[in-house]
């Protein structure tokens, strides 16, 4: 989803300043995805990861340089807890409630 909206800002003669800075941070910054459908990723600076899960976040664990985050995926923070691969949690909270979905924390967490 991140993919299909932030690039279009660039583009976007309308956008708000904030948002064309975070579309320049989010074009630069190295990412990474973890899927079990994607087979290639496009875009710029995307690593994709479909397994070994534990391996490769391990592997990008020991290289120098910052933290990783994980920013608006349930699914991967659930995985990587699973896995014993979150050092910390550092949590944004959004007064915004949308319903049902998926639970980062659903049955890894008393």
């Amino acid at each position: 989803m991140m993919e299909s909206y932030w690039p279009t800002v660039l583009d976007d003669p309308n956008a708000s300043r904030h948002g064309m800075e975070h579309a320049k941070w989010l074009q630069d910054v190295k990412k990474i995805v973890i899927s079990g459908t994607m087979e290639k990723a496009e875009w710029n600076n995307t690593m994709l990861i479909n397994d070994k899960i534990a391996e490769e976040i391990k592997a990008l664990k020991e290289q120098p340089g910052k933290n990783l985050v994980i920013f608006g995926s349930p699914g991967a923070a659930k995985t990587l807890l699973e896995l014993g691969l979150i050092n910390e949690f550092l949590l944004t909270i959004c007064p915004v409630v949308l319903g049902s979905g998926k639970s980062a924390f659903d049955g890894v967490v008393e």
